[in-house]
């Protein structure tokens, strides 16, 4: 198995966090993936392609938060054995997950949902990893960063609704609309911006329409 110590300390932390929590609610995991190297990346993503096997990544090198040690893969463990096919499983994991700050491929649509899969990315982007302008230190144990700030549920006050927006700024695309009182649980804050479960994915909506 995949040796925890090769990510980000704090995404180590809620990894083994997430473990430890899961145990409390009767339910073993383990960790088959962790950080991977850009090869180790492109070996993966030519499964199902170029060479045998099922399709299991969308994501070439350098295209993978795994690439940059702040994501991680599980499995749980059923009588000692790892269960890929527990369905209830592993929506249980991943709300526990979600509940730690962690956002889980599972929430992801079709065809790339990723039940296994969760990711920590402290408000950044892939362009910032891949760019190197990411703040490390935000990886840090006990650093405060704006992703790491869990909210109750939220209900939305605007009167004629609240516009649901693809990041975190009122330039970004409008993809839909809450209606006035709707409640919505946050994942994530973002410079007075929330992240949200929005149909098949995420959204973003305005922090001062919310209480």
């Amino acid at each position: 198995m995949a040796k925890l110590e090769l990510l980000k300390p704090k995404v180590k932390e809620l990894a083994e966090k997430l473990r430890d929590e899961c145990k409390k609610s009767g339910c073993d995991i383990i960790f088959p993936q962790t950080l991977r190297t850009i090869a180790e990346q492109d070996e993966l993503y030519a499964q199902g392609r170029t060479k045998p096997g099922n399709i299991v990544t969308w994501a070439k090198g350098g295209e993978s938060f795994h690439n940059f040690g702040v994501a991680f893969d599980f499995c749980p463990l059923v009588n000692g054995k790892l269960d890929w096919n527990n369905l209830e499983l592993f929506k249980k994991v991943g709300a526990i997950g979600k509940s730690l700050g962690l956002e889980w491929g599972g929430d992801w649509p079709k065809p790339k949902t990723d039940l296994p899969h969760f990711e920590y990315k402290c408000g950044f982007t892939l362009k910032d990893f891949q760019n190197n302008k990411v703040d490390w230190k935000k990886f840090d144990t006990g650093v405060t960063s704006p992703s790491q700030i869990r909210l109750a549920s939220l209900k939305v006050t605007a009167q004629e609704g609240l516009n649901v927006r693809s990041g975190p700024a009122a330039t970004n695309t409008k993809i839909g609309k809450l209606n006035f009182g709707e409640v919505v649980v946050p994942l994530e804050k973002n410079s007075g911006w929330v992240k949200i479960s929005y149909k098949d994915g995420f959204g973003w909506v305005s922090e001062s329409y919310l209480t």
